[in-house]
């Protein structure tokens, strides 16, 4: 199939500014076409020249004013800084420099007055000097140059020098009264000079309206825009898309909007009459409009290579066209020869510069150029469509726009596979091979969305598990195709909110298929390897040193530590810290049980996850792991069940340490308890559920009532690692992002829903960890922080996310919002 470049619509006011700027030109990456939009009736040779000497003639009273008045200036600042004795006699020699200019300047002033100025009346021989002689066929070849209709189409939009007739009337004195009076001055002084001249002030103000009339109908599509997304309502949707839409023909309309479709523009070398033309009269303009002429085509040497600017001119729109390339994904092989005919089309001076900015070998080929421009690592940032693409014709419009922006609020994985997204044949075939109407009823066409294709239809299967049942035979026909490996489904709630004519009528949820391309890396945002480890590697040493720590905090076994380390009696040392060994197995071992029912889940269900990540935590030394999912579950029922095991296995296990160690505690004398490890008061009173535990075990009030003068208290090893258990599995229940509460709120309530949870939840946790922070526990507000960077989306979509849980994974998610609770707030 012949694949073409996506139709570019290209707005330019470049000349417009540039006659104006002296600014190099930079390019944006979608400008295509330079071209003036102002007219001019081209007048050539001796014609020219003559409409120039008439404009000095009728306005040389008005300049010969305007270089007086600077000339007066210049004598009263002179002889201000004369009137001055002290400096006089600082600076005797500089006085006699200025006394010499004060005659000068009066000198001029009195030629000014007696209409001799000499400069001005140059002005014509600038023009047209004696010296250069054309000769009478020369000259009639000038004024009457045989040009095609191209070459006059192309004066007309691109007028001599950039400048329209009406502009150089006002440029050309100016110019010649700076060339005059500043001769020597550097070229950025000129300009200034040039851009203060009160005389140009009303051009300004034009040049300025006429800027702000499309950024105007910039601004008015955008409200209009803004309001469409906002619209709840079809009827005014379709309002809104209709004067979109009319806004955008009347744009397109208008002069300097052009669009083309080969990276070829089929331009004609220059012919010599037309250059001769466009040579002749630039070389007769001031100085200063040569530069500025030469300055907007990239010429900043001081050569006044006027014949280099007007070549770099003729082939501007080319030359974009070819750098374009390199934001092109995927360019097709007509464009690709169609780019190599372009640049073959070129100067041969210009094809060397441009192979020497692409730092290539002088003799490279035109293939070898085009193919290093589209693969020099700059980030694609266009999308090749082919001719028949009616899907991807889709792309950019207000529909797709609309329904793509809540796919990335509520699916913004599904979102990041924009880049692996099936083609039109994968789609075509998808919609024709694999579903029937005894699976699933189309209703409509394919709607392309960001990261896949909408499928609208319902199913037809009846029964128990429909919607599961529907998707194992699509996914069963998909294994089976040409398709395997490179497509995925997932059968969802339409993302779209629903009008308020639908909401009048109480329409049902609309279901439909999201299919998408397979790249688990991007769906999931797989970490490199080396970040998890890094990461985990921080786990395990935040762990270490917190459970060290659990032995350093005991004075009395801190004391002794500190003297065997001063001893070098690493014997006593490693005796004395032996405590820490059991507190940091039996931690671990519950975040292992932990992981280890994840992973029994996931194999059960026949979904893939990744290796977990430890969380580090000052306060907890890990609080828990994040394990990744690597493949979509086939349902919210096996999404629950996978979040659900970790932390109930975890708490099980933790209760179970909690109350064993307590149980040993209990018959040790005050000898032997002096000696454990131990855990802050503040800390184990931020637990409701534990705190009350430890007080039933060593007796109510072991724990103070938040004001008590003893800071820790001594626990069994297997106590601590319990205690911390029971809270790093209740925040992983916490409902937020993609942590296990994250996952069971989601199969719970669905998207829409969790979102609202998860930000009540987020309030809440940073009032509870601020109120918290003032009994010096800041657990709360750390873990807050940790879910608000990494955990700000929510799991990516299961298979199914129609059927929510049953009601008895409901009411155990129930119970375990309870627990959370009892473990997370603090002991009154």
């Amino acid at each position: 199939m012949e694949k073409i470049i996506k139709l570019f619509t290209v707005l330019f006011y470049v000349n417009l500014v540039a006659a104006f700027t002296t600014t190099p030109r930079t390019y944006h990456p979608l400008l295509h076409i330079h071209s003036s939009t102002s007219q001019l009736w081209v007048k050539t040779g001796n014609e020219f020249a003559d409409d120039l000497i008439a404009q000095a003639q009728k306005i040389r009273t008005e300049a010969s004013e305007m270089d007086m008045s600077l000339t007066l200036k210049k004598i009263e600042a002179i002889e201000s800084r004369l009137k001055d004795e002290q400096w006089v006699q600082n600076h005797q020699e500089e006085e006699e420099i200025l006394m010499q200019q004060l005659d000068e300047l009066n000198e001029k002033i009195q030629s000014i007055e007696n209409g001799g100025d000499p400069t001005l009346k140059s002005f014509e021989a600038a023009i047209a000097p004696e010296d250069t002689v054309i000769s009478e066929e020369k000259d009639s070849s000038l004024t009457k140059p045989d040009l095609d209709d191209e070459e006059r189409i192309r004066l007309e939009r691109n007028p001599i020098g950039g400048w329209p007739e009406k502009e150089l009337e006002l440029y050309i004195p100016i110019g010649e009264i700076i060339e005059r009076t500043m001769p020597d001055a550097p070229f950025e002084e000129k300009i200034s000079q040039f851009d203060t001249f009160p005389e140009l002030e009303d051009l300004r103000k034009e040049k300025m309206e006429e800027l702000a009339a499309p950024l105007k109908q910039v601004e008015e599509m955008q409200a209009l825009c803004q309001k469409y997304y906002a619209s709840t309502s079809s009827v005014e949707k379709e309002t809104l898309q209709r004067q979109i839409e009319q806004l955008d023909k009347e744009t397109m309309g208008k002069p300097g909007h052009y669009v083309v479709n080969s990276f070829d523009i089929r331009r004609k070398p220059m012919s010599e009459e037309e250059f001769e033309l466009r040579y002749e009269t630039l070389r007769k303009l001031p100085k200063v409009l040569q530069q500025q002429f030469l300055y907007r085509n990239n010429i900043l040497d001081d050569k006044m290579d006027l014949k280099k600017g007007i070549m770099l001119e003729h082939w501007d729109d080319q030359i974009q066209l070819l750098d374009q390339i390199r934001f092109i994904d995927n360019l097709p092989e007509t464009d690709f020869k169609d780019a190599v005919q372009g640049f073959e089309a070129l100067p041969n001076e210009l094809k060397t510069e441009l192979i020497l900015k692409i730092n290539l070998p002088s003799d490279s080929t035109s293939e070898q150029v085009i193919s290093a421009l589209n693969n020099d690592g700059t980030v694609k940032t266009v999308k090749v469509l082919r001719e028949d693409d009616t899907y991807g014709a889709q792309v950019g419009t207000m529909e797709y726009v609309d329904r793509s922006r809540h796919v990335e609020d509520l699916l913004p994985s599904l979102a990041l596979l924009e880049n692996v997204c099936p083609d039109s044949e994968e789609i075509d075939f998808f919609v024709t091979e694999i579903i029937d109407s005894k699976t699933y009823a189309l209703r409509s066409k394919p709607e392309r969305v960001v990261g896949g294709y909408y499928v609208r239809g319902y199913n037809t299967i009846q029964g128990d598990d429909a919607n599961s049942k529907m998707l194992d035979i699509l996914n069963d026909r998909l294994s089976q195709s040409q398709l395997s490996g490179r497509v995925q489904l997932f059968f969802i709630q339409d993302p779209t909110t629903m009008t308020d004519e639908e909401a009048d009528m109480e329409m049902a949820e609309e279901t439909l298929l999201f299919v998408a391309g397979v790249e688990p890396t991007l769906m999931y945002r797989k970490s490199e390897f080396l970040t998890k480890a890094t990461v985990s590697a921080l786990g395990a040493l935040s762990m270490l040193f917190f459970v060290l720590d659990t032995c350093e905090m005991n004075h009395v076994t801190f004391s002794k530590i500190k003297e065997a380390f001063e001893n070098d009696n690493m014997e006593q040392f490693m005796q004395l810290t032996s405590s820490a060994v059991p507190v940091g197995l039996s931690l671990l071992g519950t975040q292992c049980v932990h992981e280890a029912s994840h992973r029994f889940v996931a194999w059960r269900n026949k979904f893939d996850i990744g290796l977990p990540n430890l969380v580090p935590s000052l306060q907890l030394g890990i609080t828990g792991a994040i394990t990744p999912l690597a493949s979509p579950p086939r349902n919210f029922m096996a999404l629950f069940d996978f979040a659900i095991a970790g932390p109930l296995a975890g708490f099980a296990v933790s209760l179970a340490l909690l109350v064993y160690g307590l149980n040993e505690m209990v018959p040790m004398d005050l000898v032997q308890q002096i000696e454990l490890p131990v855990l802050p008061i503040n800390l184990l009173r931020s637990s409701a559920l534990g705190g009350n535990i430890i007080e039933y075990f060593l007796g109510k009030g072991v724990l103070g009532n938040g004001s008590s003068s003893v800071p820790a208290l001594p626990m069994h090893p297997f106590a601590i690692s319990g205690f911390l258990g029971l809270i790093a599995n209740a925040l992983a229940l916490l409902p937020l992002g993609h942590t296990d509460g994250g996952r069971i709120c989601l199969a719970m309530f669905g998207r829409r829903v969790t979102w609202i949870i998860k930000a009540f939840a987020t309030v809440s946790l940073c009032i509870a960890g601020f109120i918290a922070l003032v009994k010096s526990s800041s657990l709360l507000l750390t873990y807050t922080a940790f879910a608000t960077i990494w955990q700000r989306e929510l799991e990516a979509p299961v298979q199914n996310e129609v059927d929510y849980v049953d009601n008895g994974r409901v009411l155990i998610g129930f119970l375990m919002a309870m627990l959370v609770a009892l473990t997370l707030l603090p002991m009154l």
